[in-house]
């Protein structure tokens, strides 16, 4: 996995997060984190290193988009679909690895019964 001071960025961890604030941070239950599977889009908390205008270092977090490629016993390896905002360290397309503890999120298209505006039998829409 990257290293903050070596790459300029790593991911956060979800499940500690969520552990500091459980009634203000939601993450997807260990079981669906757990059972990714290909092509599905999961949010990642990215942290990257940058300076202030003073030159001291701050770290900033961005949630951003991957499509999964790989999953194993070992975790996951996918494509970051987002560009980043607060840092050039990365670019869409780069090849991401994670596990479950980084997922704080899951993309659920409108056409699966858990989408809040699903419809039976609706369109084709994502």
């Amino acid at each position: 996995m990257a290293a903050l001071e070596h790459d300029g960025w790593t991911l956060d961890n979800a499940e500690r997060r969520r552990a500091e604030a459980p009634g203000t941070f939601h993450i997807p239950s260990q079981a669906e984190r757990t059972s990714l599977r290909v092509g599905q889009m999961v949010q990642l908390l990215f942290l990257f290193l940058n300076e202030e205008t003073d030159g001291s270092p701050i770290i900033e977090c961005e949630k951003m988009w991957v499509t999964i490629r790989e999953a194993s016993g070992r975790g996951y390896e996918g494509t970051l679909e987002s560009l980043p905002v607060a840092s050039t360290a990365l670019a869409p397309e780069a090849s991401i690895r994670f596990g479950p503890e980084h997922v704080s999120a899951v993309y659920i298209r409108k056409t699966d019964p858990r989408h809040p505006e699903y419809r039976r039998g609706g369109g084709a829409e994502a």
